[in-house]
């Protein structure tokens, strides 16, 4: 599909089609055309499909190769559709700008960025006195210097985190869980003096906000297998049970039967670790999931350690 016949639907009050042709006077800032319009031409069928987290990426880079507002039109429709819908709002208004002012695909783009920037969640960081020289804010791995503290800035829906480094403190870490329409101030402050010598304290992946999440279902996927290993060496206890018997009479025992009761004994001892590792890990697994959500500092390490004739579930962390 060539540039000057390109078209989406823009969902409004109603079905109202729009056509998203780009202007002949994007041509002059052209990078590569040709692979813009493929790129743009796949976005399309993979939308129309429904496969939106594989279209968005198509526009994308279809409009990093040729920025017309046409593409970045479909692109803020494709982000709209897989939730990022702060993303989505600043696109409908860099499209906006771009755009003649009589086009026709103007008030549509206009009514989906004021509905969507009405559920846009924003987060304000302020502190209670001047941070200490050196002291960076950073929100879920990108530092903001302080011109953005005190702002209400859009973000995202779902987990953040929010992580204060001083020279000389510990890390401190924030978690929070915003949904569509919120608006939250968090109160950040460095941590406390770093011990002389001490490694810095282990924090979460600010990278991930779902890691706690993360942990829960793996350690509550151990603790699932712990539980399955404990009904097979439970049936396996039983079977050997009825061998010895079969083979046990009068106090006296065949080979198959002392065979029977020695591994028995050893069965009952993993079952028996079987089940507690696996009843521990369920819990654990279903708390850090439940708890997944929340504004605290999740934990920082949980896990599973083997011991003599059966294991441990680990699990550290503040909150």
């Amino acid at each position: 599909m060539g540039r000057s016949v390109r078209f989406h639907v823009l969902t409004a009050v109603g079905a109202l089609a729009l056509a998203l042709m780009s202007p002949a006077s994007s041509r002059a800032a052209e990078r590569d055309a040709a692979a813009a319009d493929a790129l743009f031409t796949e976005g399309r069928k993979l939308a129309t499909q429904g496969n939106y987290q594989a279209a968005c990426p198509k526009f994308s880079e279809s409009y990093r190769l040729d920025p017309a507002p046409g593409t970045l039109l479909n692109l803020a429709d494709c982000e709209d559709k897989t939730g990022k819908i702060a993303a989505a709002t600043e696109h409908f208004r860099r499209a906006l700008e771009a755009l003649p002012p009589g086009d026709d695909r103007v008030p549509i783009a206009r009514k989906r960025m004021t509905e969507l920037d009405a559920r846009v969640p924003r987060l304000t960081i302020t502190v209670a006195a001047p941070l200490p020289p050196g002291t960076r804010v950073l929100r879920d791995g990108i530092e903001f210097g302080s011109p953005s503290l005190g702002v209400a800035l859009p973000v995202e829906p779902g987990d953040h985190f929010v992580v204060v480094r001083s020279p000389g403190k510990q890390d401190r870490f924030y978690r929070l869980n915003l949904l569509e329409g919120d608006s939250r101030q968090l109160l950040v402050e460095p941590g406390a003096e770093q011990a002389e010598g001490a490694a810095p304290a282990a924090g979460p992946d600010t990278s991930s906000p779902s890691s706690q999440r993360t942990i829960g279902f793996v350690v509550g996927g151990l603790g699932v297998v712990g539980i399955s290993a404990g009904i097979v060496t439970g049936l396996m206890v039983n079977d050997r049970k009825r061998t010895f018997d079969d083979n046990c009479k009068d106090g006296y025992c065949n080979a198959a039967g002392l065979d029977a009761a020695d591994s028995g004994k050893t069965l009952l001892t993993v079952n028996a670790a079987a089940w507690a590792v696996g009843l521990v890990g369920v819990g654990v697994g279903t708390y850090l999931i439940v708890t997944g959500g929340d504004s605290k500092t999740p934990v920082t390490r949980a896990g599973l350690t083997p011991t003599v004739g059966g294991g441990k579930v680990v699990w550290e962390g503040a909150w």
